[in-house]
């Protein structure tokens, strides 16, 4: 039976390099220019961090069902207060060093003036953080972050191999796993839960919520017991039962212009 594995695992490996510097940036959002901008002044810089949303998005917070301050990442802060439907101000969503790079030509349709909008905000200490913007990102610090400056020490941190991961207690569920770019999968998943790698790697057992960083610099918020709000999976615990749902109109093996993959073996004999 084939296996894919689970994409928690690695976002998890990634949530633990990401607390020694070692996270991978390059998440750009689609359509956007301003990292071209970006890394045509500081080309070393591609890669890293500073390569993703996260240089001018700032995260957000917003009260929940229980008066309580639930704290977003860039990404989701930008959903939640601009958008989906882009109804609401993305202005509201940049932070010191992102409405730097916009008061100073960052939102022209012209490269050059984008380029030139960040090599007029280096000398500038955006974040107010007592370094310059340009001493910032050559320490590979976010330059709109007032806690992130070349002081800092990275935290403790965890680092596991695929045989280490491989050697743990591995889950299986069947599920459909929706991709990006690429088609989305009907199939058997194998893996280790989040929740055991965090048990394992000595999590404290104050903690409320983790984000997991992707390899390409994409964050996302998780709480560790269930939330009210639905956009927020938890780590811990059980989800309700899914129903599978075939669709012959989105079936590749029939269609070529849809986008589901129903041929894992564990499909088989599987009805709506």
């Amino acid at each position: 039976m084939r296996y894919r594995k689970l994409v928690q695992t690695m976002a998890m490996i990634g949530l633990i390099l990401a607390a020694t510097g070692l996270s991978f940036g390059a998440y750009h959002h689609m359509g956007e220019d301003d990292s071209d901008a970006f890394l045509a002044v500081y080309p070393d810089k591609a890669g890293t961090k500073l390569d993703s949303c996260n240089l001018c998005h700032s995260g957000g917070q917003y009260t929940n069902s229980k008066g309580q301050l639930v704290p977003l990442g860039s990404c989701q802060w930008c959903h939640y207060a601009y958008g989906y439907d882009a109804s609401g101000n993305i202005d509201e969503t940049l932070n010191g060093y992102g409405k730097a790079y916009s008061a100073n030509g960052g939102n022209s349709e012209e490269p050059a003036v984008r380029k030139a909008a960040i090599e007029a905000i280096k000398s500038l200490d955006s974040d107010g953080d007592a370094y310059t913007n340009q001493i910032e990102i050559a320490a590979t610090r976010y330059p709109g972050d007032k806690k992130d400056d070349p002081s800092k020490v990275a935290a403790p941190y965890r680092v596991y191999s695929l045989e280490q991961l491989e050697a743990m207690p591995q889950h299986e569920q069947f599920l459909l796993m929706n991709t990006h770019k690429s088609d989305d999968h009907y199939a058997e998943y194998s893996g280790v839960p989040v929740s055991d790698i965090l048990q394992n790697s000595g999590i404290l057992a104050s903690a409320t919520d983790i984000t997991v960083y992707a390899p390409d610099g994409f964050s996302q918020f998780h709480p560790l017991s269930l939330d009210p709000n639905p956009i927020f999976y938890h780590v811990n615990g059980t989800y309700p039962q899914a129903t599978f749902y075939y669709d012959e109109q989105a079936d590749i093996s029939k269609i070529t212009v849809v986008w589901c993959d129903y041929s894992s073996p564990s499909c088989t004999r599987r009805t709506n």
